[in-house]
């Protein structure tokens, strides 16, 4: 699970699915994602993580559904496929051009926006795996909802826990993540009901930041979420930020975001005045022929059209 999340992460700091479909990688990129210490039975590790992976089957019975299709799909896939390459030079410096090939299905999941959004910064945050795997799970579950509520001997096999057969033992290993995800905000409660059934809450700021993380935007709003990526923000805070405030509110600080000096952090500076509003000063004047031109609304309008012309210039992936 965690090489799968970290594999996730690194396409999207690479700025998305390569038109390809392949993700170029080192072994070194994915492991500093992961927290791991480098090392060689670190690498063997990775290698099988992702080998299991590309051997890992998924057949659906019109249990996944295509977006871009508007239908339910009933075939056989996986994920990816793994191709490790090692070369030596003359010298003998080794190097490594390994790549990752998405399945066609996977590809067109990430182009429509469906593929589940996920805090990871909280992922690597829980110091458990088994906090961990119950987090995804309860993320997933919940929707857009707060609470979820789930036979417990059915959560045994989910998550999945070995096969206990008394649902004390269940609730005892389930204790050490709970207080975990309730220690570090995640989870508001945990109740127990009759018939060995659980309930889960999380809190409201975490529902909020799981909307924003699942945001499907208007194109100006993935316009918006683009150009504040390439400022130097990360995709989960430009999605919460358009989400949050607006594409034309994030635009209004990002085209001002050039005419700011000495800033030693634009991408911060960028979000701190989205989040507060910041006062901006006058932009830089213009010619007084321009100013008169863009006085009048038909030009003021031509020049908005030829703005968000540029802005889609180079996003053309975004619409296809």
């Amino acid at each position: 699970m965690d090489v799968y999340l970290a594999v996730l992460e690194l396409l999207e700091i690479r700025g998305g699915m390569p038109d390809s479909g392949k993700l170029y990688f080192s072994l070194y990129e994915l492991v500093r994602i992961l927290g791991w210490q480098p090392g060689g039975r670190t690498y063997a590790k990775l290698r099988e993580s992702l080998r299991r992976i590309a051997l890992t089957g998924i057949e659906s019975e019109n249990a996944f559904y295509s977006k871009g299709e508007q239908r339910h799909i009933s075939d056989t896939f996986r994920l990816w496929s793994v191709h490790f390459s090692e070369t030596k030079s003359q010298r003998g410096d080794e190097s490594s051009r390994h790549h990752i090939r998405f399945d066609e299905w996977f590809i067109r999941s990430f182009h429509d926006y469906y593929l589940k959004g996920l805090d990871t910064n909280f992922y690597w945050e829980l110091c458990s795996p088994l906090s961990r795997r119950l987090y995804r799970l309860v993320d997933h579950k919940i929707g857009d909802g707060t609470r979820w509520e789930v036979d417990l001997f059915n959560l045994q096999q989910q998550i999945p826990l070995a096969n206990y057969r008394y649902a004390s033992k269940i609730k005892t290993v389930l204790k050490p993540a709970h207080e975990e995800l309730m220690e570090k905000g995640y989870l508001a409660g945990v109740e127990y009901l009759a018939d060995n059934r659980i309930a889960f809450r999380i809190t409201q700021s975490f529902a909020k930041r799981k909307r924003a993380l699942e945001f499907r935007g208007t194109p100006e709003d993935l316009i918006a979420i683009q150009t504040l990526r390439d400022e130097g923000m990360s995709g989960e805070v430009a999605r919460d930020l358009v989400a949050c405030y607006g594409s034309r509110h994030c635009l209004k600080y990002a085209d001002a975001l050039p005419h700011q000096k000495n800033l030693h952090s634009p991408a911060g500076w960028l979000r701190r005045a989205i989040e507060e509003s910041y006062e901006l000063d006058p932009l830089p004047a213009v010619s007084s022929a321009a100013s008169a031109a863009a006085s009048l609304p038909a030009a003021e309008e031509k020049s908005q059209e030829a703005a968000s012309a540029r802005r889609r210039e180079g996003y053309d992936w975004l619409f296809d």
